[in-house]
């Protein structure tokens, strides 16, 4: 298309100089500048604009400390779950009292221990988290002390930057870092007033408020060591922590006492004093050859400390021993306990072969009248598949002899009876004979009662008191020592 021409007759009016004769391509106009009502628009909307942007602005700069201290807040509750679930799991011992020995320095919520030091009875590996003020802030550390409790740790770590000052009666704030709380409550209360075994504790909830950003999280874990009692017939827990051996038959050509193929005593080898002081229990999961599994667990309370012994326990003990026959022959009485079956049952002097576990539970020290009582609770046995077996009974028999003034006294909440050392001889002279067991012959009572008279001496027994149960949960025997009482645990099976 081609442009026309069009020529525009100068504006009229006053000129300086001589008319000018415009030429203009097509029909655009001449558009110079603003008008009044654009630049009133304008003036109307840019202050508008200007201000959302900047209140925009005000926003970001304001969230964003808030956004760091919650990002903080975020790593911070993931370090200290990392390492609060691994230190409660692996306790052994635990504490929330401020008061209790610790490792570092500052003010502690929550100490744990374990790594048992036997040649000392004292707990190596020692963690506590504990509250520290630097500045106007309150850090959670956890120290670490690889020898013991020490003001000076092995590590120390800060594992939140920021948590709410600890709290303090009668002025406490509303916001304080109060300690864990264990369950159940009287795990609680016994952890509160100093260190506590871990095993009767089912869970430690630990929650944490972080003042700066108002962050809340709470923390939860379980020890290792926990065995909540088990109803279903399964074992406490899947792996065994000792065994159940019977006594040496030489390829059952030997007759070592009536049940010596079908009576299984529990080898004590694994006792833990600390771990079994009540009001806790050590758990003990014993594998019995045929595969089964019995479970339990061991509390034990008394004036003396006890420990686990070999059988005999003395050369006057029946159980484990050998017996003389009227034509002065010695018959053995469940010697060799825990041998390979091979293992001859009377040595070559004719004594009785020493069991290769330590089935007794023993008193140690008798110038103070020693009393002990152990309780074992959680009883159940199970097949090689897990579930329940049946047709057993849980058996104990004194594993010393009970002379003057001495007492043995079982309780379960099964009825008890009798486990004759020999058919037609019950338990042989010892208890005072009969008329002294507590309930009809001893039989089908939920108590039974062995206690000597005056006129009994530690001569060699002709028998020891053995008696059992079918499938208890429960059983209690206390022992009182005029000089030692020992006692041994087994299980009968069918």
């Amino acid at each position: 298309m081609t442009s026309r021409l069009r020529v525009r007759p100068p504006r009229r009016g006053r000129t300086r100089g001589r008319g000018v004769c415009q030429v203009t391509t097509g029909d655009h106009r001449d558009d110079n500048g603003f008008t009044l009502l654009e630049l009133i628009i304008v003036v109307a909307i840019v202050p508008i604009v200007v201000a959302a942007i900047g209140v925009g602005l005000v926003a970001v700069f304001t969230i964003q400390g808030s956004v760091s201290n919650r990002l903080s807040d975020s790593a911070d509750a993931q370090m200290v779950s990392s390492n609060f679930v691994q230190d409660i799991q692996s306790s052994l011992l635990i504490t929330t009292d401020d008061a209790a020995a610790q490792c570092g320095t500052g003010t502690q919520l929550l100490g744990l221990e374990w790594n048992l030091n036997q040649a000392t009875s004292t707990y190596q590996t020692v963690v506590s988290y504990v509250e520290v003020k630097v500045g106007s802030l309150y850090l959670l550390e956890r120290e670490y002390c690889a020898n013991g409790p020490s003001s000076t740790p092995s590590g120390s770590r800060t594992i939140s930057f920021d948590v709410s000052p600890v709290c303090t009666a009668p002025n406490t704030p509303v916001h304080c870092q109060a300690p864990p709380t264990l369950y159940p409550g009287s795990a609680n209360d016994q952890a509160l007033a100093g260190w506590t075994g871990t095993q009767p504790v089912t869970n430690v909830h630990f929650p944490i408020y972080e003042p700066q950003s108002k962050y809340t999280f709470s923390l939860w874990a379980v020890p290792a060591d926990s065995s909540p009692p088990s109803t279903a017939g399964s074992p406490i827990v899947v792996a065994t922590n000792t065994t159940c051996g019977f006594a040496a038959t030489q390829g059952g050509t030997v007759a070592n006492g009536t049940y010596a193929k079908h009576l299984c005593f529990v080898d004590f080898s694994s006792y833990n004093a600390t771990k079994a002081a009540a009001p806790a229990c050590q758990e003990m999961v014993a594998g019995i050859p045929g595969g089964f599994t019995l479970s339990f667990c061991m509390s034990e309370s008394g004036n003396q400390p006890m420990f686990a012994s070999a059988l005999p326990t003395y050369p006057e003990a029946f159980l484990g021993n050998t017996l003389t026959n009227g034509d002065g022959t010695k018959a053995p009485f469940y010697t060799a306990l825990g041998c390979p079956d091979s293992t001859p049952a009377v040595t070559s002097t004719g004594g009785p072969t020493p069991s290769c576990i330590k089935p007794a539970m023993y008193q140690t020290n008798t110038t103070f009248g020693p009393t002990n009582t152990i309780v074992v609770t959680n009883i159940n046995v199970t097949t090689v598949t897990g579930a329940p077996a049946t047709g057993w009974e849980f058996v104990s028999a004194d594993a010393e002899t009970t002379d003057s003034n001495e007492t043995l006294t079982w309780t379960s909440n099964a009825p008890m009876a009798l486990l004759p050392n020999a058919p037609g001889s019950p338990y042989g002279d010892t208890c005072n004979n009969l008329p002294n067991w507590n309930g009809p012959q001893g039989s089908g009572t939920d108590q039974i009662v062995c206690q000597s008279g005056a006129q009994e001496t530690s001569a060699t027994k002709t028998g020891t008191p053995m008696v059992e149960a079918l499938a208890p949960t429960t059983m209690t025997v206390s022992m009182k020592g005029a000089g030692l009482e020992g006692v041994a645990i087994g299980l009968l099976l069918s």
